[in-house]
Parts: C-alpha cells; sequence; structure tokens
C-alpha cells in the first residue's frame, strides 16, 4: 500500500483551515503537455464518529446504522481530495470545479466498528470540448484490503467562442410506477448536509451566497442526491449492500432548493449474471420535466 510520492496525514485537514488557499488556488489552466501531481495523500486509521455519522444517517435517511452508508466514506475523503488539488502544481483552481461524474464500487462493507485507511490521488486528465476533465480515485481500507473505490470525475469548463454540437444519445424512458418515490427537499438541505460532509461550498448553503457565483437559488449537493438514491435502494432491499456492488451515476441540471423532486427507477438484467437497477431524479419546471441526476446500481 506504501508508494514512492506518498503523504501522510497526521489528521483530516478542516475545511475552515483550506479556504484561504482555495480561494487564492491560482488557475494555471491546460495546455499541451499539461500533466496532474502524482501525489498519492493518506489518512491512516479512521475511526467513526458516532454522533457525525448518525447525523449523517439522518440526513440521507440511512436505515443500516451498523453499516457505514458508502456516501459516508466520501464525506472522509473529501477534505483529502481538496489536499491534494490545492497542491501548487495541480493546474486548475478549485473555485467552478463542476462533478460530473461518480462511480463507486464496493465489495464489501464497512461496519462501525472497523478503521479504515484512505488514499485519494488523480487519475486520468482528459481534454474535452466543454473544458478538461479530471478523474480524483479515493481507495478505502481496511485490515490492508480494499473495500471501496470511488471514482469522481470533475469538469474545468473553458469559454468557447462556438459551441460544438452536442450529440443526443438515447437513454432508458422512466414512467412514473407505484414504486416512484416524490421527495419533498426543504431550503435548509444544503446546510445541513454541508455539516455532515465538511462540504461548505456557497452555492450549496443560501440562495444570497449562491447567487454570487451565478445561480438563482442555493443548489443541493451531488453526492447527498447519490447517498439519497442508495438509501432508498436500500430500504428496500437491504441485501444488496452486504454484498459486491457498484454505483455509477451522472450528474446532470442542478438541483435548485427548496424543491420537490420525484425519483425513478427500474429493474435492469445485465450479462454475467448481473442485475440491478436504473434510475433517475427530476423535478418539474413549468409542466416541463427536469433531469439531475442518472445511473445505476449493479450488484
Amino acid at each position: 500500500m506504501s508508494e514512492v510520492n506518498a503523504q501522510y496525514l497526521a489528521k483530516s485537514p478542516k475545511f475552515i483551515g483550506l479556504i484561504p488557499r482555495i480561494l487564492c488556488k491560482k488557475n494555471i489552466g491546460y495546455q499541451l503537455g499539461t500533466s496532474l501531481p502524482d501525489t498519492s495523500i493518506w489518512l491512516k486509521n479512521v475511526k467513526f464518529d458516532a454522533n457525525h455519522m448518525a447525523s449523517f444517517n439522518h440526513t440521507v435517511d440511512w436505515q443500516q446504522p451498523s453499516i457505514l452508508h458508502p456516501g459516508y466514506l466520501h464525506t472522509l475523503a473529501f477534505p483529502i481530495q481538496l489536499k491534494l488539488m490545492l497542491q501548487q502544481s495541480f493546474p486548475f483552481s478549485i473555485i467552478g470545479l463542476v462533478h460530473v461524474h461518480n462511480k463507486i464500487e464496493q465489495s464489501k462493507p464497512v461496519r462501525i466498528n472497523d478503521k479504515v485507511d484512505i488514499c485519494c490521488k488523480f487519475g486520468e486528465l482528459v481534454k474535452q470540448d466543454a473544458g478538461v476533465s479530471f478523474t480524483i480515485n479515493s481507495t478505502f481500507y481496511v485490515d490492508n484490503v480494499c473495500v471501496l473505490s470511488a471514482q469522481h470525475q470533475y469538469l474545468k469548463r473553458e469559454i468557447r467562442q462556438n459551441k460544438p454540437t452536442r450529440t443526443v444519445t438515447a437513454e432508458p424512458v422512466f414512467l412514473a410506477t407505484p414504486q416512484s418515490q416524490l421527495w419533498s427537499l426543504s431550503s435548509a438541505l444544503g446546510r445541513q448536509y454541508a455539516r455532515c460532509s465538511a462540504d461548505y461550498n456557497p452555492i450549496h448553503l443560501h440562495r444570497l451566497s449562491a447567487k454570487l457565483f451565478g445561480f438563482k437559488r442555493h443548489i443541493i449537493h451531488g453526492m447527498w442526491l447519490k447517498s439519497r438514491i442508495i438509501s432508498a435502494l436500500c430500504n428496500q432491499q437491504d441485501a444488496i449492500f452486504t454484498s459486491p456492488f457498484s454505483c455509477e451515476v451522472e450528474f446532470k441540471k442542478p438541483l435548485y432548493l427548496p424543491n420537490v423532486v420525484r425519483f425513478h427507477k427500474q429493474l435492469v438484467e445485465q450479462a454475467q449474471n448481473y442485475k440491478g437497477f436504473e434510475f433517475k431524479v427530476i423535478s418539474d419546471n413549468n409542466n416541463l420535466p427536469v433531469e439531475h441526476m442518472s445511473g445505476r446500481l449493479l450488484f
């Protein structure tokens, strides 16, 4: 598990202590030959705070108190990811990054008495029409065995005079069924999740702070929405989460607060004996559907 270019943290970084560096981080930008730092950052022997975990579970409606929600592990890795992006050789500013894709693969559940080692490092850097995307890989170990890995893809947008034409791909059609769920999201939800996740990005906290960054109102964290979906699936079939599974999502339109959304899911059969669910979260805007997240969970 040790690596040549590894840094080992004595404790998890506090978000408030990182704010000045986040605000001052320069955007070098992408040029031919740009690369990402090859450093990995570790935080070892992490114990779980019962009160903090209970607060997270309540916020995302997780009803398995003896098993850690996979999204809770993300909240432990998030400050380490910030530390990774604050390296001087990282070419982008953190402000303005867009979380576009996330995939987790869990081989076994993490339990409340376990201690985990967390490793975060950069993955792929890809030039795209909309800008530059890069991946952060977070890996979680219990007793030197990988129990969960997560891939977070972020986009740094570039301003273009001529926007390329988007190719529209066919996606599954979801019809309202008795299994669809209606969720009411309060205006305070972003602040509640921020306290659980240490993600105090102003766009999630209040309509006034969000307006400073060009949003008409504050929006909920994408990882809250994914965590809430995982909870909803687990509440219906908790046996899924005691076995290996993967869950992959795409973050789409911002989800403004307060709001009412509908969670749709449908069973899918895959090759190699895999099965699972495809799902979407949709809201209504003047009788027009707005899609905020789509994805699938396979087990």
